[in-house]
């Protein structure tokens, strides 16, 4: 036990010196960037119309931040419903707006290997912009981002023209700080650091800066016809009801409950006459294949084999989600699925599931959430286990889901 603690120390330490560097670098860069940017494009501050007509959403980041920012879009869809709404989105995340006939969605490809972004991006963005938005004229751009903007969407935003460009202050958090110094000074509008809150409460909150209500309305995630019929095929001869679980973790370790668990969750739910519909990328094979095989019976493994949109439409034949916090936790949420989400390293306040039928079970040691350590907290833990994982047993998860499954209210743990 003293060797293993010995060595996650050093462990942290590496990970401290490394990401001190690394930071330091990052906000001389980001510096650099927005003095080049307004340099040479250069953009006055023109007077907002007094009807706004064109709105731009620019929303580059992992489907789960795309999902929760969607009912700002539907407030906006419902208070200005003659304006045009232009959303862009991160290239990997499109499909899940394909039903979403009444706005215009674009991609834009934001993979690229992290030290190049500073320099790749950017002009990715400038030839993105040129194409296929230098034609309109946008009243208001708005960036509904708290964090640190990790791909630099507030350039592309700025390269637009946009009259106003709308988000939160470079000063949210202490990593947004370093990133991306000076990106202030690329927006009209900077909006002070909200409250610890729900992350679509925050984005809600930027309707104000231009005379709009901050209100959460109904869900909204359009379905297309094809994501509708491909579900009702795939789901027809199943029993009913369905419930989906979803074992993946997203880019981050630590927010892995652990495949055992679900496994005995997944037991549970088969003997009690319940159709498991196992769901995740294609990264997820080989949890899908361990669940698969500790239920033989009652169990369907859809891991790898639906796109993002056959996804969404597969999640609304469903009668509940299980999932740890990631993406389809949001995608069911945003579906009006109810949802037993387990949560470990991140902030179950921020970026809970939005579904007013979902149980959010969560155990908070003091180190909890892993934010505020000096390290990666996708990946390092300060303890040898994920304690706040640990704690979370799967007959608590169980319970959860067959009370939310018989149509209870179900309480809110933790």
């Amino acid at each position: 036990m003293g060797k293993t603690y010995i060595l996650v120390g050093l462990k942290r330490f590496c990970s401290a010196v490394s990401r001190r560097f690394f930071d330091a670098a990052y906000g001389a860069l980001a510096v650099t960037q927005s003095f080049v940017v307004r340099v040479l494009f250069h953009r006055p501050i023109a007077p907002t119309p007094s009807v706004i007509r064109q709105v731009l959403i620019v929303k580059l980041d992992e489907l789960g931040d795309v999902l929760m920012a969607l009912p700002f879009v539907a407030a906006i869809r419902e208070q200005l419903p003659e304006a045009k709404i232009t959303i862009v989105l991160n290239s990997a995340t499109c499909g899940v707006l394909e039903g979403a006939g009444d706005v215009t969605v674009l991609g834009v490809d934001v993979k690229c290997l992290k030290l190049l972004r500073p320099i790749f991006l950017p002009i990715r963005y400038f030839c993105f912009v040129r194409k296929n938005l230098s034609a309109q004229q946008f009243d208001v751009c708005f960036l509904p981002r708290r964090d640190a903007d990790s791909v630099y969407s507030v350039l592309l935003a700025y390269l637009t023209r946009s009259r106003r460009r709308i988000s939160f202050t470079e000063g949210t958090t202490p990593r947004k700080a370093v990133h991306n110094k000076s990106f202030d000074r690329l927006l009209t509008d900077v909006y002070p650091t909200p409250p610890i809150q729900h992350e679509t409460v925050s984005n809600l909150s930027l309707l104000e800066s231009i005379g709009l209500r901050s209100i959460s309305t109904t869900a909204w995630l359009p379905l297309s016809p094809y994501s509708r019929q491909f579900a009702e095929e795939m789901c027809s001869g199943l029993p009913k009801p369905l419930v989906a679980l979803c074992p993946t973790s997203g880019n981050s370790e630590l927010k892995q409950w652990g495949i055992g668990r679900f496994c005995e969750v997944a037991r549970g739910l088969a003997l009690r006459g319940y159709c498991i519909l196992l769901v995740g990328s294609a990264g997820d094979s080989q949890l899908g294949d361990a669940i698969e095989t500790a239920v033989p019976e009652g169990c369907v493994n859809l891991i790898g084999k639906t796109s993002l949109t056959q996804l969404a439409g597969i999640l609304s034949q469903c009668a509940a989600l299980i999932a740890n916090d990631a993406g389809p936790m949001h995608l069911a949420s945003a579906l009006g699925i109810p949802t037993v989400a387990v949560f470990g390293s991140s902030c179950a306040h921020r970026f809970g599931p939005w579904s007013p039928r979902s149980s959010l079970h969560v155990f908070e040691p003091p180190c909890s959430p892993c934010h505020s350590h000096e390290m990666d907290r996708c990946r390092v833990c300060v303890h040898p286990t994920t304690i706040c994982l640990d704690h979370i047993s799967p007959d608590q998860v169980l319970e959860a889901a067959l009370t939310i499954l018989a149509g209870a209210e179900c309480p809110l743990p933790g």
